[in-house]
């Protein structure tokens, strides 16, 4: 979902009623993850926070992408994750902790503070960057930016 916003503070604030979810889930992520550069992202379908960042390529574009991504949507707050575990994407290894109906692809919908699985939300998190850590470039630390 794309939210008018410019900055981190003002997606929190634009964030409706799930303000209190994403700034706690932002919480986390900087605590569990703070080797990850925080930045504000907004795409032309998309808002979000990013953390990290790495190189991306597909047929017809390439850029950076966050390692791990919020974005508030509709009914949930995301959790965007671009690691892999033996080919697959990281959050499928994560289906029993947070329910076969909240893990996507490469995404964790995440409904409210109630029902927020933290220890299983906290554990991803750290595989993630582990993951990142042990990609050649480092991914996460501003790699996609270096030039050789």
């Amino acid at each position: 979902m794309r939210i008018e916003a410019v900055s981190i503070e003002d997606l929190f604030q634009k964030s409706g009623n799930k303000e209190e979810l994403i700034r706690l889930l932002d919480r986390i992520i900087t605590e569990e993850a703070p080797g990850l550069e925080r930045q504000f992202f907004s795409g032309p379908s998309i808002t979000m926070i990013g953390y990290g960042e790495m190189p991306w390529n597909t047929a017809s574009a390439s850029g950076t992408w966050p390692v791990i991504s919020l974005a508030p949507q509709k009914d949930t707050v995301n959790l965007y994750i671009a690691a892999e575990k033996e080919g697959k994407p990281l959050p499928s290894f994560y289906i029993e902790d947070f329910g076969k109906s909240a893990v996507g692809k490469s995404c964790v919908r995440i409904r409210s503070v109630k029902t927020l699985k933290k220890e299983a939300l906290i554990s991803l998190i750290r595989e993630t960057v582990q993951w990142a850590d042990a990609e050649k470039n480092r991914y996460g630390r501003r790699c996609a930016a270096k030039t050789e």
